[in-house]
């Protein structure tokens, strides 16, 4: 049985242990100087830190702390590696390559559901000596819109290369291998994280 109470109090509440503080319309306005404290939630509306005008479920005006991580589920980008020794790519063709995360990968390209900073990458080992490689934004060609280029020669069969990147809304980017062929093996991948 969960109680509610209406309160309008215009002091200091102090305690030693706090329950569940419960909005469910209106404004909360307090300050906290206990040694336990419950939870604090609200079933709907916007949380505002430092601002009495939050435009986002938690706006915070100010800096952020924290000694733990910032966990956002669905963060935009994909990782693509080889399945086997004998997955490759040559041209656009893809072969026997998985999908380990994927939020915006489709038909060995993907494309950035949101605007903003991406680190992109790209490795792989050579079936023919002097195998190249790209990653390609929006369907470029050799002489433009390269975002990474590797290089693949036997004797040195992994080479990797990576950089960050801006991507807009629906731009797209591609693996094209221009001449030979490049494999992947379980050491080799390529993909792009968004960072911000």
């Amino acid at each position: 049985m969960t109680e509610r109470y209406n309160y309008n109090i215009n002091a200091n509440i102090s305690s030693s242990t706090f329950g569940n503080i419960l909005v469910t319309g209106g404004t909360l306005s307090a300050t906290f100087n206990s040694n336990t404290v419950g939870n604090l939630y609200t079933t709907g509306g916007n949380v505002g830190i430092n601002t009495v005008t939050p435009g986002y479920t938690l706006d915070v005006n100010g800096d952020i702390r924290t000694n733990g991580f910032v966990l956002q589920p669905g963060i935009p980008g994909f990782i693509a590696y080889g399945a086997s020794s004998s997955a490759y790519y040559s041209g656009y063709t893809v072969n026997s390559v998985n999908l380990i995360y994927n939020n915006g990968y489709s038909y060995n390209a993907f494309y950035a559901p949101v605007a903003g900073l991406y680190f992109i990458w790209m490795s792989g080992y050579s079936y023919t000596d002097g195998s190249y490689g790209a990653i390609l934004k929006n369907g470029g060609s050799f002489s433009g819109q390269i975002f990474i280029q590797c290089v693949v020669n036997n004797g040195t069969p992994h080479e990797s290369n990576c950089g960050v990147y801006y991507l807009n809304v629906n731009d797209y980017i591609q693996y094209h291998v221009f001449t030979g062929t490049i494999y992947f093996d379980s050491n080799d991948s390529w993909g792009a994280i968004f960072l911000g």
